[in-house]
């Protein structure tokens, strides 16, 4: 669930920003601010999360980054899209989200037997990779329905079933 729904929300992310940008009323450069902002935000929360990772249960981890991930893109609904937070929206959004995927990972690898890592590994990506196609599909229809706020509601909604999921297992 966790490789599957970081998937859709990085395709949907990385495939479709441009086009809340432009949808948006976003000038060029805003626009490329907006497209950088994620990765920006990975780069710079990889390292303290993976750490924290370290320390900690991976699977309080996991949940956390997951509601702050699914949180900012609930932020994202409600800031304007001309206010300039909306860059820091996109900076915390990628700071979860690519270290989410690589959380998800090394939990799977953490309960896999050694033998079988590469292929463990493996599945994860094609999973990841289908995650990346189907989100957004998924979106990108919702988006020309009913509006560009789809973007961030779809992606806070991928965020979210890993959130409920692993609520799941933490209890159950």
């Amino acid at each position: 669930m966790g490789s599957f729904s970081t998937g859709a929300a990085t395709g949907t992310i990385l495939g479709l920003s441009a086009v809340y940008a432009t949808g948006a009323g976003f000038t060029i450069d805003r626009t490329a601010l907006f497209l950088l902002a994620p990765t920006m935000g990975g780069v710079a929360m990889q390292w303290p999360i993976g750490k924290l990772s370290d320390r900690l249960r991976r699977r309080n981890v996991i949940f956390g980054v997951s509601v702050a991930a699914a949180g900012l893109c609930a932020l994202g609904v409600v800031v304007p899209a001309d206010h300039p937070s909306v860059l820091l929206v996109m900076f915390g959004i990628g700071g979860a989200m690519f270290p989410l995927y690589s959380l998800v990972v090394s939990y799977t690898l953490d309960w896999s037997a050694i033998e079988k890592t590469v292929g463990v590994s493996g599945t994860l990506v094609r999973i990841n990779g289908t995650g990346a196609l189907v989100g957004p599909l998924v979106t990108a229809p919702l988006m020309a329905w009913l509006g560009s706020a789809l973007f961030y509601w779809t992606t806070g909604g991928f965020f979210s079933v890993v959130v409920v999921f692993i609520s799941y297992r933490i209890l159950f």
